[in-house]
């Protein structure tokens, strides 16, 4: 039977966790910023698995454009609202006020979550900001990137690119997701019945991300139990 990896409550989870409940319950908009691998997407669908009534997941797909997100939010938030392709068809401002009308409508207080926001390209940041403004003070939301969409938005803020000035002057607070420690990767090996502190070292000076940490944890489960077999992988 394949091993069932298990989560671990390490750094990065309670750090987006945190972040989380900040948003919703302060009403905040909250950027969470962190290199590839170090467990953003992670903490997010663990904190909307532990709180479905509240949590609006959604994530940028690469070279996805606004409606095509849009779209998929709204099907989201309506569970089955009729034929996609109709919303395709709108115009990019009704499916923000679309999306947003749905939101607001939401009996309990909402975090929306954008997962991936670097993929969206510049002239479309602005409409985070839209939907912020229609669901601000009422709502939380957290957008998620990687270290170089905060480089991005930066830089486009300085360049005073259409809107993003706007959209950055309305940011809350930067949050950054910490590299894993050898703690925490200790924490997953632990949680994953891996306790040679010898495999523990190797899984921890051999991982940049926590991908890489669960590849190394999987292996071990397949009969890989020694230190020389981890080494060939």
């Amino acid at each position: 039977m394949a091993w069932k990896y298990k989560l671990a409550p390490i750094t990065a989870l309670h750090t987006v966790h945190n972040a989380c409940r900040t948003a919703i319950e302060e009403k905040q908009l909250i950027v969470l910023i962190g290199k590839t691998g170090y467990g953003k997407s992670i903490g997010l669908l663990s904190y909307k698995k532990g709180n479905q009534n509240e949590c609006i997941y959604s994530a940028i797909k690469p070279a996805q454009r606004a409606k095509g997100y849009f779209s998929g939010l709204i099907h989201t938030l309506h569970g089955n609202p009729g034929d996609e392709t109709v919303f395709k068809q709108s115009y990019i401002h009704w499916l923000i006020e679309k999306s947003s009308f749905e939101i607001m409508a939401r009996k309990t207080p909402s975090l929306l979550i954008v997962d991936e926001a670097g993929n969206f390209k510049r002239n479309s940041q602005s409409f985070l900001r839209q939907i912020w403004d229609n669901i601000g003070g009422k709502c939380g939301m957290i957008i998620s990137g990687p270290s170089r969409y905060e480089k991005n938005l930066h830089q486009w803020n300085e360049d005073d690119s259409s809107g993003i000035p706007e959209f950055v002057s309305r940011i809350n607070n930067w949050i950054t997701i910490p590299e894993p420690s050898y703690d925490d990767i200790s924490l997953i090996c632990l949680r994953n019945n891996i306790e040679d502190k010898k495999v523990i070292q190797y899984i921890y000076e051999n991982s940049p991300h926590l991908r890489r940490v669960k590849s190394y944890v999987m292996a071990h489960h397949e009969d890989l139990l020694g230190l020389q077999q981890l080494k060939m992988l």
